[in-house]
């Protein structure tokens, strides 16, 4: 493959929707290293390729889907995002307040909740945290009404 046609196929990949450095690197899979690296800089250098800006993309859309931090940096390294990079977009999440967000959702709040915000890569400490000042709140709002 070509760097003329490789860009070309990297641009129409790009068209559709953002990437990480490596999505493209795979989809030019088999194509020579010196053209995959010269493809890769070309993206770079225009701005049009950002495993930064990637990863925060990928971080909301993993937030709204009730995803928390353990998963979202482990589904990162996957996609072989810089450490780094991992780092700093983790600890840009407020665990406390998307729990919160998830638990308004929610309305028994026991060991199953528990167990399944775990599973999706909450802190257990943060978890049982939120769990209890969930439940506070609802059994003091219930003895307000009587």
């Amino acid at each position: 493959m070509d760097i003329k046609t490789a860009k070309e196929k990297v641009a129409r990949k790009l068209a559709i929707k953002d990437r990480a450095i490596s999505e493209v690197e795979h989809c030019l899979k088999g194509a020579p290293l010196h053209v995959i690296d010269e493809v890769v800089q070309f993206f770079k250098k225009m701005g049009a390729l950002d495993d930064r800006r990637w990863a925060l993309r990928f971080v909301e859309k993993s937030l709204s889907r009730g995803w928390g931090p353990s998963v979202i940096a482990y589904r990162l390294r996957e996609k072989k995002i810089d450490q780094d990079i991992i780092d700093d977009v983790i600890q840009s999440i407020d665990v406390k307040s998307v729990l919160c967000q998830i638990l308004e959702r929610e309305s028994a709040f026991d060991r199953k909740l528990i167990a399944k915000l775990c599973r999706k890569g909450f802190p257990v400490s943060c978890v049982i945290s939120c769990v209890e000042e969930k439940a506070k709140i609802c059994y003091d709002s219930r003895c307000e009404e009587e």
